[in-house]
C-alpha cells in the first residue's frame, strides 16, 4: 500500500512502482490511473483515506508520490493525483457525510497543497482530482472544492500552475 511505500522514504522505489503499474493497466486497455493519493495523513487523526497515504510529511509525500507518478509517465499511463486540496487530515468520511477542512490557508498552502504543486510540474499530461470537502479559508462560501470557482480557478489553476485534466470524486458522494 501506499504507506509502506512512503514509509520506505525510496523514491526509485516508487519509480518503479509506478512503471509496473503502468505496465498491468495498459495490459488492461487503460490508458490512465486514478492514483497517486497526495493527502497528507494526521497519525492522530483516523482517517478515511488510511493507508492510501504516503505519509504525514508533505515533502516524502511530494518526493514518493511524484517519483510514482513519473513512473506510470513513463509508461505511457496518465497519473491522476487526488484529492485536491488534500482530505488527509479531517476524520470524517465525505462518501457518506458533508466535510469542512477547517485549516488555515497558510497550513493548507504549506503543507496539503504541496504535493499538488510539485506533482504539476510534470506536465499537461496529467491529471487532479478535486475532492468533496468544504475549505472555509480558501473559499469563504463553503462550497466544496469539486464545485468552488475559487478553489479550481484562482488555486488550482492561477497559483498552483497546474494545467492538466481537471476530474471529480465521484459525484454521488454526500460530500
Amino acid at each position: 500500500n501506499a504507506m509502506s511505500i512512503g514509509q520506505t522514504q525510496d523514491a526509485s522505489l516508487a519509480y518503479s512502482l509506478g512503471q509496473e503499474t503502468a505496465k498491468i493497466i495498459r495490459t488492461l486497455g487503460f490508458n490512465m490511473n486514478l492514483a497517486p493519493v497526495l493527502d497528507i495523513c494526521n497519525p492522530h487523526v483516523e482517517s478515511f483515506i488510511g493507508q492510501r497515504s504516503f505519509g504525514s510529511d508533505a515533502d516524502q509525500v511530494s518526493s514518493v508520490g511524484v517519483a510514482l507518478s513519473k513512473g506510470l509517465l513513463d509508461e505511457a499511463v496518465i497519473p491522476t493525483a487526488k484529492h485536491f486540496p488534500g482530505v488527509g487530515s479531517v476524520s470524517g468520511d465525505p462518501h457518506k457525510i458533508s466535510v469542512e477542512y477547517d485549516a488555515t490557508a497558510e497550513t493548507l498552502y504549506a503543507k496539503d497543497l504541496k504535493p499538488f504543486s510539485e506533482f504539476s510540474k510534470l506536465g499537461t499530461n496529467t491529471a487532479i482530482m478535486l475532492s468533496h470537502l468544504s475549505y472555509p479559508a480558501l473559499d469563504p462560501t463553503n462550497t466544496p472544492a469539486t464545485l468552488s470557482a475559487e478553489i479550481i480557478k484562482s488555486i488550482l489553476r492561477k497559483r498552483v500552475g497546474f494545467n492538466g485534466l481537471i476530474v471529480t470524486d465521484d459525484i454521488q458522494m454526500k460530500g
